[in-house]
């Protein structure tokens, strides 16, 4: 009924009398032994099961039946309490809409839901000081046109499903405040609960005005939407939210009491960090819990508050063309201490669509999915591109109390900005999560400085990307728009300072990558800056991949590698090179760099510095020590300056490897290349100062050196696994002759001291054009080569031409080799690369069609465009094309080609995850040199060119391998079982290899038509 839980129950009985036992079915019983019936008063609506028990009482009088037995009468029911029970104990029921002026004070204010006012309206200046507003399901308020709504520490909450919350129209005013008591102590918050969208502003304009100020929302779906508003003042100060809190938690009270904690309570109800600094501070789970009850009321049973604020099409952004475009933001937090927002246990904090903000003081904590902050910007057509072009910014105070970021799955997450500012933020966790990620399409200016980040699987990670859809810029379509990238000062740590627990890591410290390189339209600044960051204890450090004509700097970074704990050699380096082309000769610069990594024995994949086919870059004056590799040079890295570098105590100090391994002249016959070698030979066969590896020549890198002092002098400490002998000189070896391409030069070493770290150092044209010249030769000759080796050296020469006609113009060879190629695979991938970039869809799937098949290299090459294709007409990949992409993203791109970056890139976009792929290039070349820990054994040695390539290894059993001819193939188990086998030929001298067995480790044990063996040890997981 409608009685508030208050029920009469009825009693129809005759002499004689009984005891009644009543079993009022919600835990609670009475006892009578009065025929007069009771009554029992429900706390909550539901179904109940009733049951009463009479028994005879009198001693002297027994009731029996017919029979003479005694009797017990037992009967049993359910009753039902109405779901309209909030009106119990209230002051008032507010049964119409509120049309003038009114102040309720200390009251209980019930909304109830029925058909003629589901939605309350209303007007005038409406004030609830210090009260309790108790909302049925389905109920919204709407605050008319020049409506003044104060809620003054009062209190709002459902009283069963979700209420649907209020609705701000044109020129109305929302205030959620503190009561106005003087004395402080009798201070109450507002509390705002339960709610589908708490409050909801949509297209008005500033004769509205919303201030929340030290207010609570708890457990509302989304907390505020603000949508729909192109203002044209730098920032939107009619709406002020500051000291607040949003989260979704259990927040206990006791309903009709006019008590319920205040705001502050809840965000200092702090417990001592007894544990780390990682761990928040804010907020006792204990008092109020994030687990128990802290979901949210149906229809959205057992799920957490989805957006504490949604924000559409919030701000404008002028002059989007010129080199200093206009933000107006919308603004969240201010400049004083201790007043910070604080967004907790959501999915996420602020979520935003189209809209510019800025915000300072915040803190986000403990989302388990999405992110405390996201944004992203969609549009369809190029009209209403403005909206796409967005901007964010997190700033410091005044105070320096910096906005902080708990244990969020994700702490950034933007996409497709046209400006980021990112200052001093605080990331911290107590298990390893994401930090900053970025990609955009359009960007004038990415920064990220001055921040602090703890304990994370990726750090700081931006990825270029191209649009689906055309922005006008400039009376031209363009799909992107490539400005500035920023990411210095920042400070990165597996561990708090100090602090040295466990299950702490750094993943992958900074990642910026691009997908597609060529032909990138540049419109606006063209730099990418990664200087003066402090890196302890990661995995990884900085990698930045797949960038072409970009000015790419990494300056001034400290780095401190520790070991991943990862199986079989784990690619790791403090600084990683891959696949970039400089905007002009030497633009590129990697300086300056303080690199420690954690063993010069383990792990033959960790380098200091890792270089993989990028040209025209400078390598100078970084200090590397204590890491397997030094400096690693790995393919055609033509154009590189290598001058003026420390190594200290390596394995291998400075290695050139790959058979396409060059960097290019260094130094001249009167200028020392002036490199320094200061680490000790711990013995004398297993530490040299340099290596030449995997067929790599010396050749075509001559180095000019001084013979005094002796750090400056490699000579006689040297290692070339072509030949398989160490303490020599390698620079007098190639592949077919001893040939001194260790120089001497006639001029003094030169020191770091003397140049500025981002100057940028000529290059010597005729020099890079004489080694570009050699290569065609060897390329002609076949000398060092094989198909797939010829066919990435092409590609990447093809390239350096392309983009450098000076090259070819002073080259009768260069020029008539580039015009050879542009109708060869090379120039129609460059054409297809360049169109998809141009939005040319339909045209690139044609010019992909005519790429032949000819090698692994140009057919991962097509797969990867092909692939990009689809992403760019918003398809999504089939489940084969995406186990293709994914195995190309985890194979060797010294076999399959530079795309094999581009397809890591692209899993990361598709994915949308960072994750951090592996080079699987664990491989018996000839006579190569591995270290003890490496997972390839060989039984014989093969003094021939025959090569056997076998990757990925490890993997689930299906391996591929390259070879080019064999009579015999056998697989064990360690204890001499033979194990069978399937094998797929793909083409000539390349297959598929699938192992019927369980997880565990095998030999692999290869005859050849010259009877030569070799066994390898293969790793199934």
């Amino acid at each position: 009924g409608d009685n508030c839980g208050s029920v009469q129950f009825n009693i129809v009985t005759s002499p004689p009398s009984f005891t009644y036992l009543w079993n009022f079915g919600d835990g609670n019983t009475l006892t009578t032994t009065s025929n007069t019936p009771p009554s029992h008063t429900y706390s909550s609506p539901g179904t109940y099961h009733v049951t009463c028990t009479a028994t005879p009482w009198l001693s002297n009088h027994n009731a029996t039946n017919n029979f003479g037995e005694d009797c017990t009468f037992i009967d049993e029911f359910d009753i039902v309490i109405s779901d309209e029970y909030c009106h119990c104990g209230v002051d008032q029921i507010i049964t119409n809409d509120i049309t003038a002026a009114v102040t309720f004070t200390n009251q209980v204010l019930y909304f109830p839901n029925s058909i003629n006012i589901s939605n309350l309206s209303i007007n005038g200046d409406i004030i609830f000081e210090k009260c309790e507003l108790k909302m049925a399901p389905g109920v919204s308020i709407t605050l008319g046109a020049n409506t003044k709504l104060k809620l003054r520490g009062s209190h709002v909450y459902s009283c069963d499903e979700m209420w649907e919350g209020f609705i701000l129209k044109d020129k109305a005013t929302f205030t959620a405040s503190p009561s106005t008591d003087v004395n402080p102590n009798n201070v109450k918050t507002t509390l705002i609960e339960d709610a589908k969208i708490a409050l909801f502003w949509s297209g008005l304009g500033q004769d509205n005005t919303v201030n929340i100020t030290n207010t609570s929302f708890n457990k509302n779906r989304i907390g505020l939407q603000f949508e729909l508003y192109d203002y044209n003042s730098a920032t939107m100060n009619f709406i002020t939210l500051n000291n607040s809190l949003f989260t979704c938690r259990d927040i206990p009270f006791v309903e009709n009491s006019l008590i319920w904690p205040n705001t502050i309570s809840v965000k200092y109800s702090t417990v001592p960090l007894t544990t780390s600094q990682l761990q928040t501070k804010y907020i006792n789970n204990t008092m109020y819990s994030e687990s128990n009850n802290a979901t949210l009321k149906a229809p959205f049973v057992n799920q957490k508050s989805k957006y504490h604020i949604l924000l559409n099409a919030m701000g404008k952004t002028l002059n989007y063309e010129s080199n200093t475009p206009t933000y107006n933001y919308f603004s969240i937090g201010n400049n004083v201490n201790n007043q910070f927002n604080l967004f907790d246990n959501m999915e996420y904090g602020i979520y935003a669509d189209n809209s510019n903000f800025q915000l300072q003081n915040c803190i986000f904590q403990n989302t388990y999915k999405g992110a405390g902050i996201y944004t992203q910007s969609n549009f369809t057509t190029p009209s209403n591109s403005i909206k796409k072009l967005n901007a964010i910014k997190i700033l410091p105070n005044n105070s320096n109390t910096n906005t902080k970021f708990y244990n969020c799955s994700n702490a950034i997450e933007l996409k497709d900005n046209m400006f980021v500012d990112i200052s001093n933020v605080d990331i911290r966790n107590a298990s390893p999560k994401n930090g900053i990620k970025i990609q955009s399409s359009f960007y004038k200016s990415i920064a990220v400085t001055n921040s602090n980040l703890y304990n994370l699987n990726n750090g700081i990670l931006f990825t270029g990307t191209v649009s689906t859809t055309p922005l006008v810029f400039n009376g031209q379509n363009i799909y992107q728009l490539r400005g500035q990238v920023t990411i210095s000062n920042n400070w990165l740590r597996a561990n708090y300072i100090n602090e040295n627990l466990a299950n702490r890591e750094l993943k992958n410290a900074i990642l910026v990558n691009n997908i597609l390189p060529g032909n990138l339209a540049i419109k606006t600044v063209n730099s990418i800056f990664v200087n003066s960051n402090h890196i302890f204890d990661a995995y990884r450090g900085i990698e930045a991949k797949n960038w072409y004509q970009k000015n790419l700097q990494i300056l001034s970074n400290t780095i401190y590698l520790k070991q991943d704990p990862a199986l079989n050699n784990p690619q790791q380096y403090g600084i990683s090179n891959l696949n970039n082309l400089g905007l002009s000769s030497n633009i590129n610069l990697i300086r300056f760099n303080e690199i420690t990594g954690y063993s010069r024995t383990v792990n033959m994949n960790q380098s200091c510095i890792y270089n993989s086919m990028s040209n025209n870059q400078s390598i100078e004056c970084n200090n590397v020590t204590n890491s397997f590799n030094g400096i690693k040079f790995e393919d055609n890295n033509l154009g590189t300056k290598f001058l003026r570098n420390t190594m200290g105590e390596h394995y291998y100090g400075m290695v050139i490897s790959q058979l396409n391994g060059t960097i290019g002249v260094q130094g001249s016959s009167i200028s020392a290349s002036s490199n320094k070698w200061t680490g000790t030979l711990y013995d004398n066969v297993n530490s040299f100062k340099t290596a030449t590896l995997l067929g790599a020549s010396a050749q075509n890198s001559k180095m000019y050196i001084k013979s005094n002092p002796w750090m400056y002098n490699p000579n006689g400490s040297g290692y070339v696994d072509n030949y398989g002998t160490s303490n020599v000189d390698n620079y007098f070896h190639n592949s077919t002759s001893l040939i001194s391409t260790l120089l001497y030069s006639t001029g003094n070493n030169t020191f770091c001291s003397l140049i500025n770290q981002n100057e940028t150092l000529l290059s010597d044209v005729a020099v890079l054009i004489e080694d570009m010249e050699k290569s065609i030769q060897n390329h002609n000759e076949n000398i060092n080569q094989n198909l797939e080796s010829k066919a990435i050296n092409e590609h990447k020469i093809y390239r350096l031409l392309h983009f450098f006609p000076e090259l070819r113009e002073q080259s009768q060879m260069l020029d008539e080799y580039y015009m050879e190629k542009i109708v060869e695979n090379q120039g129609k991938s460059l054409i297809a690369e360049s169109q998809i970039l141009d939005g040319q869809n339909y045209d690139a799937q044609i010019e992909l069609s005519n790429i032949s098949d000819s090698n692994l290299v140009d057919s991962n090459l097509k797969n990867v465009l092909n692939w990009y294709l689809i992403h760019s007409q918003d398809s999504t990949l089939s489940v084969q094309d995406s186990l293709l992409l994914n195995d190309l993203a985890n194979l060797c791109p010294f076999i399959y080609g530079a795309h094999v970056y581009q397809a890591r890139s692209l899993c990361n976009k598709f994915f949308n995850n960072s994750e951090g792929f592996v080079d699987n290039c664990q491989m018996n070349r000839g006579n190569m040199k591995m270290s003890s820990n490496s997972n390839i054994i060989k039984n014989q040695m093969i003094e021939d060119d025959s090569e056997i390539f076998i990757y990925p290894n490890p993997n689930t059993g299906r391996f591929y391998l390259k070879i080019d001819e064999y009579s015999q193939i056998e697989i064990y188990t360690l204890l001499g079982q033979k194990i069978d086998y399937e094998i797929i030929k793909i083409y000539p001298g390349f297959f598929e290899l699938n192992m019927k067995a369980s997880k565990g480790q095998y030999f692999l044990k290869i005859q050849t038509k010259d009877n030569l063996e070799q066994i390898f040890k293969l790793d199934v997981n």
